[in-house]
């Protein structure tokens, strides 16, 4: 039996260094390459719209994508780097390359209906919720048995048309 001697030093000064070799890869890839980034978005929401806005900065209007489904919003795009020959990047934390962000809509839209605005580097969408998702307000009265038998075909007509809409 052959009596092996450990370095508890020597060990970690081996895996110091191979975790130092897979840091060096990791900066030495290319930065011109182009990845993938997550746009920053807010969600609003008002009596009969959603309103979407994107933080897009630096891109022009033609290399945005937006697709609106009743349940969902699709925006894709790409942020290209200046090409300019005389510089050389010493410094960047700008995000380059392609992004696509799919955001679930809390209630149903009417699709067919939105509208897009981009300035100043956002992109603002406005939502109009579909007839179902608004909420109704319907007015009961208390008074006598008449009025109130009255109030209760409207009440269920209300639900009837919601369900017909649905």
């Amino acid at each position: 039996m052959k009596i092996v001697r450990l370095s508890p030093l020597e060990q970690m000064d081996s895996l110091r260094r191979q975790i130092d070799r897979v840091f060096d890869d990791i900066d030495n890839v290319a930065y011109d390459s182009y990845s993938t980034w997550t746009p920053a978005i807010e969600l609003l929401d008002d009596s009969d719209n959603l309103i979407l806005r994107m933080q897009l900065a630096g891109l022009d209007g033609n290399d945005i994508d937006i697709q609106v489904t009743r349940g969902s919003v699709t925006i894709s795009g790409e942020r290209h780097r200046s090409e300019a020959e005389s510089w050389r990047y010493l410094h960047s934390e700008f995000n380059y390359g392609k992004f696509q962000r799919q955001i679930s809509l809390p209630v149903p839209v009417v699709n067919s209906e939105a509208t897009a605005n981009y300035e100043a580097g956002i992109l603002t969408l406005i939502l109009p919720k579909a007839e179902e998702a608004k909420q109704r307000v319907v007015k009961i009265s208390l008074g006598d048995e008449a009025s109130a038998n009255n109030s209760r075909p409207e009440t269920e007509s209300v639900a009837e048309e919601a369900a017909v809409n649905a």
